[in-house]
């Protein structure tokens, strides 16, 4: 599976781990109360119990997306057999949190996808004899493959610098520092007067 699915189901781990927390935090509360109260020892004992585990359980929740991101077998295989089983037994109903979560995560980080102590290949190498010649604008821009609005290749944050390479119809064809090159919108792009 992609990695912006196993970011989406990390997501709704951490989400539900935070949700877990609050609530230990209640329950714990409560056996406080509960025990100043008078409560037997043996049930104080065994509600303190179940608000470690929920609490270890919440942690491991919290920490599931950069064991899924970076591809831990045991983690994927658990969670892709809970997810699916999920999908079953709602009837495909789990899917819509699924396509929520999954509208609102992004594309993971290159260095997020790859195990811990493994050199990161560079994605893109710097140009050579580049140089600024304008910037990104405030609101950013999005970056197409062609000077049209077909192949979208990525996004580039407002006031990075590039240099203009190209211009056509209304669009200019870029790069960056990083290497990252495409065309944006002409109306994206300030330049020195």
């Amino acid at each position: 599976m992609a990695p912006r699915l196993w970011a989406t189901f990390g997501n709704m781990f951490q989400v539900s781990a935070a949700l877990g927390f609050v609530a230990e935090a209640v329950i714990a509360y409560r056996v406080i109360e509960l025990s100043q109260q008078g409560l037997s020892t043996s049930w104080v004992i065994l509600g303190a119990a179940g608000v470690v585990v929920s609490f270890l359980l919440s942690i491991l929740f919290w920490n599931l997306k950069g064991m899924l991101l970076s591809g831990n077998f045991i983690a994927r295989v658990l969670v892709g057999l809970y997810m699916a089983s999920s999908i079953v037994f709602s009837a495909g109903f789990a899917l819509i949190p699924i396509a929520v979560f999954y509208a609102f995560t992004g594309e993971p980080d290159a260095y997020a996808t790859e195990p811990h102590g493994r050199p990161t290949k560079p994605r893109l190498t710097p140009p050579v004899g580049w140089h600024a010649s304008g910037h990104v604008g405030p609101s950013g821009a999005t970056l197409y493959t062609g000077p049209n609005r077909h192949g979208t290749a990525g996004i580039f944050d407002s006031w990075t610098p590039v240099q203009v390479m190209d211009r056509r119809d209304g669009y200019a064809q870029v790069v960056a520092e990083s290497g990252e090159r495409g065309w944006i919108d002409l109306r994206t792009l300030m330049e020195p007067a």
